[in-house]
């Protein structure tokens, strides 16, 4: 229960300051326009990859032949009768609960033409910064004929195909005028709608008669169109789909990703909570993480995996290899979302053992549960599960690490690296692939 109405307020009071110190870095201009790069093309592998790190609010083009990209250029195209008038994204959906893309002026978006908007799902819901889209499943699709308001696809359809955004991965957002529709070719060569209109304001998902069809790059086909324009998409839920070369992330979840490798990092003092906890290795001892960098990891094979900073770092380093649990940090009642139900029993519990606002384990539900909330509210910060972890192994000196762990092929963890204590920081060679 919450002790007095003192401690009420003092929590209230440091939610409404965080939240004001924290919104402006949140709301920090995130965006992608086409001419950063080549032409956003109209087909798979034309998509262009957003990059960037973190999450990207808007994104911006042109569909006429007056957009041109650093060659001078337009990207390929396939039309039935006219030139390129459609522009595709690769992006990644971050949170498929908020997943909202519109061209509406209210969402931060505009087109000064009669607009259409299509999202294709890749299938690939791991980080790969050298992904090749050479296939994608229609999901969603919206048209704005008269031009009035602007496309707009929130997560779900409006109609009875139960399409929605359902995950997070690789999505190819497609912005078109309203008389460009996708196609898609049958094995006996006949061109077939995707999506299906009933009404001028209907988010279709993909009920046309190919719409079960995966799209390839050998396969797709746009209507034939006249107008064309700029544009720009504010966009939810969304994160750049390259991440900008750094072979580190100290925000979790990381962009960073390795493979089987050796990777020189260096660890700097992190001045914001640490995700994940901490952790009893191997020999039973407690291990508290500070200073932590993140990456991603796919096993490539089944077997055991070796991660090791072993006599190679100038700090007393620890390891950990974690797992997704599915779970949103800081979703206190369940509900696959962080926002005001949860901090309402958060304060509820302020000053008590919990359980369910002790975020961090620690017994006490306090300011430290409530920097973890913080994190992931208004997101889906994914909760990391322990899997292994070690400080300071026996066969390595001066306090540097060495674990392993089992894993099946295809199986995705997350790797962290962290210092013994907040003034643990230097250089170290991140060892990580089979166990020899």
């Amino acid at each position: 229960m919450l002790h007095g109405k003192r401690s009420y307020l003092v929590a209230a009071a440091l939610f409404g300051f965080c939240l004001a110190v924290v919104s402006p870095a949140l709301g920090q201009d995130a965006s992608w326009g086409e001419d950063k790069d080549d032409d956003a093309g109209s087909g798979p592998r034309e998509a262009q990859r957003t990059k960037g790190s973190g999450k990207v609010e808007k994104v911006s083009g042109s569909t006429v032949s007056a957009a041109f990209n650093a060659s001078g250029s337009r990207g390929r195209s396939r039309h039935v009768g006219s030139q390129d008038f459609e522009d595709l994204y690769l992006i990644w959906v971050a949170n498929p609960e908020k997943f909202n893309a519109s061209l509406k002026t209210i969402d931060n978006g505009f087109a000064n033409f009669p607009s259409s908007l299509y999202l294709f799902d890749v299938g690939v819901r791991f980080p790969d910064p050298e992904i090749v889209v050479d296939s994608m499943q229609a999901l969603l699709g919206n048209r704005d004929e008269a031009g009035l308001e602007g496309a707009v696809l929130p997560r779900e359809a409006t109609d009875n195909t139960a399409a929605k955004v359902a995950a997070r991965g690789y999505y190819v957002l497609a912005v078109a005028s309203a008389g460009s529709r996708p196609l898609v070719t049958d094995v006996q060569g006949n061109l077939l709608e995707l999506f299906s209109f009933l009404t001028s304001s209907e988010v279709s998902g993909p009920d046309g008669e190919g719409g079960s069809i995966p799209v390839t790059e050998g396969n797709y086909a746009w209507t034939s169109t006249i107008t064309g324009g700029n544009y720009q998409i504010g966009l939810e839920g969304i994160a750049f789909a390259v991440p900008l070369e750094n072979p580190t992330s100290n925000f979790f979840p990381p962009s960073a990703i390795v493979s089987d490798g050796q990777y020189p990092v260096t660890t700097t003092i992190l001045e914001r909570p640490e995700v994940g906890g901490g952790c009893t290795d191997q020999d039973g001892n407690a291990i508290e993480f500070f200073n932590s960098l993140w990456w991603n990891f796919e096993a490539k094979d089944t077997g055991s995996y070796r991660l090791s900073t072993c006599n190679e770092t100038e700090f007393d380093s620890i390891l950990g290899v974690y797992k997704d649990s599915g779970l949103c940090q800081g979703d206190i009642n369940g509900d696959g979302l962080v926002g005001l139900n949860d901090f309402s029993t958060l304060l509820v519990q302020w000053g008590s053992t919990g359980p369910e606002a002790d975020l961090n384990n620690d017994g006490l539900v306090g300011l430290a549960d409530f920097e973890l909330f913080l994190v992931g509210f208004g997101e889906c910060v994914p909760v990391p599960e322990l899997v292994v972890c070690n400080d300071d192994a026996s066969q390595c000196e001066d306090g540097s690490s060495d674990l392993e762990w089992f894993a099946n092929s295809g199986d995705r963890f997350f790797l962290r690296l962290g210092t013994f204590d907040n003034t643990g920081i230097g250089s170290a060679v991140l060892k990580v692939g089979p166990t020899p």
